[in-house]
């Protein structure tokens, strides 16, 4: 497999405006993935429904309307854009950092949280071993000093979803700050974990310390001096198999790693922008650099070749052979479905990887069957969608005798959808089908939220 694409490989996107992918492509995807509740259907048999012939139509209408009139990325109208109604009284940034824990791995760790209220933005940041996420909110003070902040759209980072829209209140008492939210968990002086609560924050000027592992200092990386802006950031990797260039500070390619199979890698060092590689300019295409470790080394990789590892999203069960096997979503450091500007049209997804505790290997699942394959996710592996459309997690695994079942929830902006993917274990690719779709509408995401 090629590890990395060449800037000349274009997509469609690249001449179909973002007004275009913002208006028809999340309906449509959506009506593809989430057929009515009558039994086991093919993803090729989902455009007989009426409705989803005429959002085929509205579509091939708007990408003829697109290719001769539209040519340019559209960033958002004032419709689309996050609302920011308080005074600038609370303009500022508001910080949070959890004290340092022990993991059950023995690492030390701790996460930071920050909300930055600007006159025309709003931006909600969770950072961490195995956190990462950055986004647009919107933002209202409902009552005299409470702010309450609003789900907007997702920048960057990703597995994060929020079931409520609104996740977070902003209160002022007495000259100081709390945030009180179900996603953020206050960690006492013993070291107990409780959400809901108000959490004292720090406004401003007062320079709370990074979440990062084993209090590590930029002064660890003397030796490798980036000439851009960079953070530490602590994390799990994945090379996939194939050549992968490696950078040096100035971001020049000064060589090639030959990657003979799936391995695990330490991510240290992330940049605080994307970029393009030389030579190239599309949206689409821009990534952080890394540092990362591998066999004792450390190099300068281009994001887009290594994929991102979180523990909470690892699922495990025993085979009938009696061998440890855990699955996971990787995702690469590519721009996604959005950025500080609005929708990007950009793909966004994590390909599914599993692990062979017992042998000690690596495995992508393959193209799965029966996925209808857009033009943008033209993959020879099974995925999980992440972009404006909709997002889909893993929720749970089992195993029946050589059959991995991997149950999967989707949420479109539309309603949502409950599949399985059944996985053939003796098959060398780990061929793949979704079965037992249901559809479930706008007003029934709750029961689809609760299902366990």
């Amino acid at each position: 497999m090629k590890s990395y694409l060449k800037c000349s490989e274009n997509r469609l996107i690249a001449w179909v405006c973002g007004g275009v992918t913002q208006a028809v492509m999340p309906r449509l995807r959506g009506a593809l993935h989430m057929p009515k509740r009558s039994g086991d259907l093919q993803a090729t048999k989902y455009l007989k429904y009426s409705n989803m012939k005429k959002e085929f139509l509205i579509l091939v209408a708007a990408v003829m309307f697109a290719a001769f009139g539209c040519g340019i990325r559209q960033t958002g109208s004032n419709a689309d854009a996050a609302i920011v109604e308080v005074d600038e009284s609370w303009f500022g940034k508001y910080s949070y950092v959890t004290p340092p824990f022990t993991s059950n791995s023995g690492f030390t760790l701790s996460y930071s949280y920050s909300l930055e209220i600007m006159p025309d933005s709003c931006v909600f940041t969770g950072i961490g071993i195995q956190l990462y996420f950055i986004v647009r909110c919107s933002v209202k003070e409902t009552v005299p000093d409470v702010l309450t902040v609003s789900f907007h759209s997702l920048i960057d980072g990703g597995g994060f979803y929020f079931s409520k829209p609104d996740f977070l209140k902003l209160y002022r008492r007495d000259g100081k700050y709390y945030f009180n939210s179900p996603y953020i968990e206050y960690v006492d002086d013993n070291l107990n974990s409780i959400s809901n609560i108000d959490i004292e924050v720090v406004r401003d000027g007062d320079n709370p310390q990074p979440a990062f592992v084993d209090d590590t200092t930029h002064s660890d990386f003397a030796g490798f001096d980036f000439d851009i802006e960079i953070e530490e950031y602590i994390a799990s990797g994945i090379f996939l198999k194939g050549n992968i260039p490696f950078y040096d500070s100035n971001l020049n390619e000064i060589g090639v790693l030959e990657i003979d199979k799936i391995v695990p890698v330490d991510i240290l060092v992330k940049s605080v922008e994307m970029y393009n590689i030389k030579g190239c300019d599309e949206l689409c295409e821009k990534a952080y650099f890394l540092k990362v470790r591998y066999l004792n080394k450390e190099y300068i990789i281009f994001g887009q070749d290594i994929y991102r590892v979180r523990d909470e999203m690892k699922f495990d069960a025993i085979s009938q052979n009696d061998e440890k096997l855990i699955l996971f979503p990787i995702r690469n450091f590519k721009m996604g479905a959005s950025d500080e500007d609005g929708l990007t049209g950009c793909s966004s997804y994590s390909l599914l990887l599993l692990q062979n505790e017992t042998k000690n290997n690596y495995t992508l699942l393959q193209k799965t069957a029966n996925r209808e394959q857009w033009w943008d996710y033209l993959l020879d592996y099974a995925f999980l969608v992440h972009d404006e459309g909709g997002s889909e997690k893993i929720y749970k695994i089992s195993i029946e005798q050589d059959i991995l079942i991997i149950g999967i929830k989707a949420f479109y902006q539309e309603g949502g959808a409950l599949y399985n993917l059944k996985v053939v274990l003796s098959s060398d690719l780990l061929e793949n089908e979704i079965t037992d779709m249901l559809r479930f509408e706008e007003n029934e995401l709750d029961k689809l939220e609760e299902i366990k």
